[in-house]
């Protein structure tokens, strides 16, 4: 799943979060036992926080370099749009060759487009076409690393392990969209955007540095098949599984329906009735922390049925979307964006130690991008059509048609049979 962007202490019986049904987890912090683990960890805490900062020097550099939004816009849409093109393949060889070589490259790869932008920007001889084309390789490198990090968890992890172990990936992601922000404007002002792009590029070589350290993996090679084959047969894990394809689905309709009216509505408001960018920055810095928080959680609870919180953590946001049709009080919906940025957060980790433990490892990367491609797909779309639904239909009836198409969807996923059956490990 992916309803953010594209991952301390022991449970016990008398926690609250272990009443209703819910199994009190193994130690929150086991995962950390593991040498291998902790180097994903950090090699995933090092390039996210790149992540981050680049995000805004990118666009400080376009801006910079022609002042155009309409290059801004396809600058960052090459990315995405190469990811959505290239993730199937990335899928059918994270399952084909060893994950850890895999990201590794992925890495490598990252680091030299994010060193020629730095290159370019600093020599003056950036033109906007040489920009699409390097955020469009550097989409194609993400896309295969995204199935083959997701994949390489149940290989380093018990499953008892994996869903601590996955919050706490959660968890540096979501710290990542804190700090970095904040280290970004710093960096800006003291060496321009081309020296914070270099250091993106540094964050992904000191990430592939980290992940060549991982041991053996033992992961075993498939028979040699076509292509078009390992691909057919990872769609066939999906479709085969009910609960996993109904999910996509939802997830599908939370990004083009929620995540699109979190990003647009959100701050159309804050612009129009709630005092400007200050105030957008505060609820977004408050979605931030209640995604730690919801990590913690990740750590400690582990339901009885993970699907039937999934569902359940995915119906919280509509509360932050209706606080928008107000609008509600600032310290109203900065409380609602904080249980926005935790049920997220805790969705994500139950649903990709679900995925983990339910399908088996040779077909899991493929697995993985379909769940990724179905996933974000549609979120262009409802980014595209926010704006002019608003103006069409007003801004509350739009939040009320958001909030009562994706409760419809809930409900339906509650309603099928499959998402009651899988059980915690």
């Amino acid at each position: 799943m992916r309803p953010r962007s594209p991952v301390g202490g022991s449970g016990g019986a008398s926690s609250p979060l272990t009443a209703g049904g819910a199994r009190p987890a193994g130690g929150a912090l086991a995962p950390l036992r593991s040498r291998d683990f902790r180097l994903l960890l950090s090699a995933n805490a090092i390039s996210i926080l790149g992540d981050n900062v680049v995000t805004i020097a990118l666009s400080f550099a376009v801006l910079d370099l022609t002042g155009s939004i309409g290059d801004l816009g396809l600058v960052l849409l090459a990315r995405i749009t190469a990811t959505l093109a290239f993730v199937l393949a990335g899928g059918v060889w994270a399952d084909r060759v060893s994950r850890r070589r895999l990201m590794v490259t992925a890495d490598l790869a990252r680091a030299a487009v994010q060193a020629v932008l730095a290159g370019l920007l600093l020599s003056g001889r950036a033109e906007i076409w040489m920009l699409v084309a390097l955020q469009f390789a550097h989409g194609i490198a993400g896309a295969f690393y995204r199935p083959a990090g997701s994949a390489v968890v149940p290989l380093l992890l018990p499953a008892e392990d994996r869903q601590p172990g996955n919050a706490m990936l959660y968890s540096v992601l979501s710290a990542g969209g804190i700090v970095g922000p904040a280290l970004a404007s710093v960096l800006i002002a003291a060496v321009g955007p081309a020296g914070a792009i270099a250091l993106d590029g540094a964050t992904f070589l000191a990430s592939a540095t980290l992940l060549s350290r991982i041991g053996h993996l033992n992961q075993r090679p498939p028979p040699a098949r076509a292509f078009l084959h390992d691909l057919a047969s990872g769609w066939d894990a999906v479709r085969s599984r009910t609960w996993l394809w109904t999910f996509i689905l939802d997830f599908s309709a939370f990004q083009m329906l929620v995540i699109a009216g979190y990003l647009v509505i959100g701050p159309y408001v804050a612009s129009r009735s709630l005092g400007g960018a200050s105030s957008w920055a505060l609820l977004a810095a408050a979605s931030g922390v209640g995604a730690v928080l919801g990590s913690l959680v990740g750590m400690r609870w582990r339901p009885e049925r993970p699907l039937v919180a999934v569902a359940a953590a995915l119906a919280v946001p509509l509360l932050f979307l209706l606080g928008l049709a107000g609008p509600a009080p600032l310290p109203a919906l900065a409380a609602a964006a904080v249980l926005y940025g935790g049920s997220t957060s805790l969705a994500g980790a139950l649903w990709e130690s679900t995925l983990q433990n339910e399908v088996p490892v040779e077909v899991l990367s493929r697995v993985v991008s379909y769940d990724w491609l179905g996933s974000t797909a549609l979120r262009p779309l409802g980014l595209a059509l926010m704006g002019p639904l608003v103006g069409l239909v007003g801004l509350r009836t739009t939040v009320y048609v958001l909030v009562a198409t994706f409760g419809a969807a809930d409900c339906v996923l509650l309603a099928v049979r499959a998402t009651w059956r899988v059980r915690s490990r």
